[in-house]
């Protein structure tokens, strides 16, 4: 069973690997603001789901990726 909790712990460890071995010279505070960007996107669009929705593990595989991609753009001063 997926729970909000367990995918918030998994994105967060997701980001602070990716951030910390993300390319470029992007300040340890611009980092930070990344983290804490998507850290709160996600918590607000988990908040949205209910819990059935919260089962498929397709799904919750590809939030992560979709997440980490967004923060992926941000580093690279893509924004939308």
């Amino acid at each position: 069973m997926i729970d909000r909790h367990s995918l918030m712990i998994e994105i967060e460890r997701e980001l602070d690997h990716m951030l910390a071995n993300a390319p470029g010279r992007k300040s340890e505070a611009y980092r930070k603001e990344v983290r804490e960007e998507c850290v709160a996107y996600s918590q607000g669009v988990l908040d949205a789901l209910s819990s059935e929705e919260l089962q498929s593990e397709s799904a919750y595989e590809r939030f992560i990726e979709t997440t980490l991609a967004q923060a992926r753009m941000r580093l690279h001063g893509i924004t939308r």
